[in-house]
């Protein structure tokens, strides 16, 4: 409760009363496979993300592929938060040309089997392939407060649709 609030219908992250000692994460319960999320983002600063077939671990912290947030080159990468790092770079200035710094965003990430595909307002930065038994098949979603100097991010519109 000292990370997140919900406001006019949003989701409200923000470190600036609370300073983390590791990245914080808002998570669902239920675990999900193969499926559509769609969501609109706004980041006022720093770094946060969108943990898909993630694992919840104690204290809010998770692990599992990341679609990136950042105000720095990696928002539209595909990371692995706690694991493999980076899995699926973008070329940052094609990718920058579609990431509004100071307004609303739209993420698109569909997984399906071994395919996870993110799109970034319209634009694939993301379509990768996972070739390793580690990649994991399912697991929660999640949102991201990201350790360092007092940032804040809001979501909405957040649309879950399982796929067969």
């Amino acid at each position: 409760k000292a990370l997140w609030s919900v406001d006019d219908g949003m989701l409200v992250g923000s470190t600036e009363k609370k300073k983390l000692t590791h990245n914080s994460f808002l998570a669902t319960e239920k675990s999900y496979k193969d499926f559509v999320l769609k969501l609109k983002f706004k980041l006022r600063n720093g770094n946060s993300g969108v943990q898909i077939r993630s694992k919840l671990h104690e204290d809010y912290r998770v692990t599992g592929y990341q679609p990136d947030i950042a105000e720095s080159r990696f928002t539209g990468i595909l990371y692995e938060e706690g694991g493999r790092g980076i899995l699926a770079d973008v070329k940052q200035e094609e990718a920058a040309k579609h990431f509004d710094r100071k307004g609303w965003n739209e993420y698109v990430i569909t997984c399906d089997g071994p395919h996870i595909k993110q799109e970034l307002n319209g634009f694939t930065t993301v379509d990768y392939a996972e070739k390793s038994d580690k990649g994991a098949k399912e697991g929660i979603i999640a949102l991201q407060l990201h350790v360092g100097p007092p940032m804040k991010i809001w979501f909405k519109d957040i649309q879950i649709k399982e796929l067969p």
